[in-house]
């Protein structure tokens, strides 16, 4: 552990109120989430061949789920802000994803003989989660200065890994093509030495990652 990590986590951990802007685009995306659940819940019955109960019930959840976000908004559940976010993230990403898988085909068909698609739905809803979930992550994150040195150490870690692995898969076709003209064993030896980078990467930006947010954790839950 760092010296200023050392000092920093003596003191004690409070869980601050959410601040303004961060209600306000919390309040912005479950009404949009919410409004869009009462929609396709609409549109599973009534612009379908036949009723899709499976999406119905889905979308329901996924109301259910934003409007736990809007008490969240005004003031519900500060006991463990985080866990509250992750919770109705969640919901809109499974509620989105199962909601779509449900549909077979029927109601896809009949929005897109009016060129309406639902990917753009399930994307949505991902980025909204995807929303949630990071703003769950600052509220931790900021809650002491302790959790900054870990939080640098995983992002030098971890981002090597997401710059390469995305080059890789950019160019993976000229990558598979520089292998493939390789001898067999430069490739499988190639292929170990990036493997035991990779996880050792990996596992050490995870590492500083959860320390990170163990920093964060309140020294007084019940506030």
């Amino acid at each position: 552990m760092s010296t200023l990590a050392s000092q920093v986590s003596l003191l004690p951990v409070v869980i601050r109120p959410v601040p303004a802007l961060v209600k306000v685009m919390l309040l912005l995306c479950c009404i949009a989430v919410g409004l869009s659940a009462i929609a396709f819940a609409i549109a599973a019955v009534v612009l379908s061949v036949r009723p899709i109960w499976l999406m119905f019930g889905f979308e329901l959840v996924t109301l259910v789920g934003a409007i736990f976000g809007l008490l969240f908004c005004r003031g519900k559940f500060q006991d463990g802000q985080a866990l509250a976010l992750c919770c109705v993230a969640a919901t809109f990403f499974v509620g989105a994803v199962l909601s779509y898988l449900s549909v077979n085909g029927a109601l896809q068909t009949s929005l897109s003989a009016v060129g309406i698609s639902l990917k753009p739905y399930v994307v949505g809803r991902s980025l909204a989660a995807a929303l949630l979930i990071a703003l769950a992550a600052a509220m931790v994150l900021t809650r002491t200065n302790a959790s900054r040195p870990y939080l640098w150490r995983a992002l030098l870690t971890g981002l090597p890994i997401l710059i390469v692995g995305g080059a890789a898969y950019a160019g993976r076709g000229a990558v598979a093509s520089a292998l493939s003209s390789l001898p067999g064993y430069i490739t499988i030896f190639i292929a170990l030495i990036a493997g035991l980078v990779a996880v050792v990467l990996i596992s050490a930006s995870l590492h500083c990652l959860i320390r990170a947010f163990e920093f964060g954790r309140p020294t007084n839950p019940e506030v």
